[in-house]
């Protein structure tokens, strides 16, 4: 929990747990009306999917390509095509992100291949690009994992 310095609550941090999960809240949350609500259907959809559960706990790790690809093959796992279908990215943007992770040649050692198997990109993503991406289609997937929700 983070403090102002008179020591009263002004937010929470969460850690991810590998296997019992506990969630302690202490003090008064920051968030009101809808955006109190929208937190709550997060974290219980977090404890009812193991998607989501594995995506939110990647995304507390330092960014890397290893952890963003991880992300997105979570993501695209759990529904394919709608990435592309709903545009949370393009058809470019998805090829550039691969690619870009996948090549030695353009990123190094923190390449996914330890040899270039093809092409490197012509115009390769740079890390901050591919963190923006990924983060935004993880919002867009968990909206629309709640607006499933009964």
């Amino acid at each position: 929990m983070e403090a102002d310095p008179n020591g009263e609550p002004t937010g929470f941090v969460f850690r991810p747990v590998a296997t019992n999960v506990r969630v302690r809240l202490v003090g008064v949350p920051q968030t009101t009306g809808p955006q109190l609500l929208h937190l709550k259907q997060v974290i219980k959809l977090i404890f009812q999917d193991a998607n989501t559960e594995k995506v939110l706990r990647l995304h507390g790790l330092p960014d890397s390509w290893d952890t963003l690809y991880k992300i997105f093959e979570v993501i695209e796992g759990d529904v394919g095509r709608l990435i592309l279908d709903l545009k949370w990215m393009s058809k470019t943007q998805k090829r550039r992100f691969t690619q870009t992770a996948q090549s030695p040649q353009v990123i190094g050692d923190e390449a996914r291949h330890g040899r270039q198997k093809e092409q490197p990109p012509k115009k390769p993503m740079p890390l901050q690009e591919a963190i923006d991406m990924i983060t935004q289609t993880t919002h867009e997937w968990i909206n629309y994992k709640l607006s499933r929700q009964p």
